[in-house]
């Protein structure tokens, strides 16, 4: 988790993502595509935006480091001019993937009854702070990897232990149970969702079919040479779910 901020946020995330985030609303998330130089996918994740001139990022847990040193060469080497900070946040929050057909009912249960996480307060891919139920300030995502209803929580890391209790003692009855990768990988081939197995340097944005994410109305790394005409060929392999 990288935390953005600075008056030209926005614009920084512009250049190295290949989709736009600076029309992104505060309050939302919005799923990002990082290119290397030569066109290829370099890493996935998302941007919330907290504030007009804050972001928080997340990569792959694989990549977390070579993002983040990517961050600062752009900044140091290419955009020296923009005004914009980013520090690591990885170690300062515990953050836990709360989903299925209950998740949402779980999560009245543990946070403070006025925090409306109703489907018309909170849709898809929003964010914001939330409260739990004893008081203690925490963050909240609607966000899914599996394509089901799903959330992802963040409290200070010195509360994560208690979360969790928390989460499996409030869902008892739910059936709560703990969110195996063997099922989440199931689950996101069904969706044709990309993780660290297709992101291994040889696949483009069309590969994974996120070939309209590379936005053509603005510059960004990687964005010229990812549209050379091999790496658009109709006859590369794709990505699909079954």
């Amino acid at each position: 988790k990288i935390d953005v901020q600075g008056p030209d946020a926005a614009r920084f995330l512009d250049r190295v993502y290949a989709n736009t985030m600076s029309t992104l609303a505060v309050g939302r998330v919005r799923y990002g595509l990082m290119l290397r130089e030569d066109g290829f996918v370099m890493d996935d994740g998302t941007a919330a935006r907290l504030a007009p001139d804050r972001f928080l990022v997340t990569t792959t847990t694989a990549n977390a480091v070579n993002v983040y040193q990517h961050m600062h060469f752009c900044h140091q080497v290419l955009w020296p001019d923009l005004d914009v900070q980013f520090v690591s946040v990885t170690d300062q929050w515990a953050q836990f993937a709360v989903a299925g057909p209950r998740s949402r009912e779980l999560l009245q249960r543990v946070l403070r009854a006025d925090c409306d996480i109703s489907n018309a307060a909170f849709p898809y891919m929003a964010c914001g702070d939330v409260r739990l139920d004893d008081g203690e300030a925490a963050r909240l995502f609607r966000i899914s990897f599996s394509g089901e209803l799903a959330y992802e929580i963040a409290v200070p890391t010195r509360r994560g232990d208690a979360l969790v209790r928390k989460l499996f003692a409030a869902g008892a009855d739910l059936g709560v149970t703990a969110y195996g990768l063997e099922a989440l990988n199931v689950m996101r081939i069904e969706k044709g969702h990309c993780t660290g197995n297709e992101l291994n340097g040889q696949t483009t944005a069309f590969d994974l079919g996120l070939g309209r994410m590379v936005a053509a109305n603005k510059d960004c790394i990687g964005g010229v040479l990812s549209r050379r005409a091999a790496l658009a060929d109709p006859a590369r392999p794709r990505l699909v779910g079954l």
